[in-house]
């Protein structure tokens, strides 16, 4: 299965890690993330970063 990846998706990819950890931590309702906040999710989950 291949997943399509959004402009969003690439966007964060291109961030630091401070950057991406923030946009999760600054999300206003993480039981709801927006597009942006659930690629920042996935990228801090690639990069094995700790939150």
């Amino acid at each position: 299965m291949t997943v399509e990846r959004t402009r969003t998706d690439q966007d964060v990819d291109v961030l630091s890690d401070a950057d991406v950890l923030a946009i999760w931590l600054e999300a206003a309702d993480p039981e709801h993330p927006t597009p942006r906040e659930e690629a920042a999710l996935q990228v801090i989950e690639a990069r094995n970063l700790d939150l």
